[in-house]
């Protein structure tokens, strides 16, 4: 799957985020973790709504 495909989803689990990071299955899980601190819609271990993605992504850093 390519990185398009991926972020055509809704949801985002391990593998995905692994696509999007082009990371290892231990960063992408740390990353998942990282998201959910920020914004975290769907309350499920090991995935991310694309919003959360969209919220971690764009939070403003001070």
């Amino acid at each position: 799957m390519n990185i398009k495909e991926v972020m055509e989803k809704e949801v985002f689990n391990v593998k995905d985020i692994m696509v999007i990071f082009q990371c290892g299955q231990n960063a992408a899980y740390k990353r998942i973790r990282e998201i959910r601190s920020v914004s975290d819609r769907l309350h499920l271990t090991g995935k991310v709504h694309k919003k959360d993605y969209e919220d971690y992504i764009n939070r403003k850093l001070f």
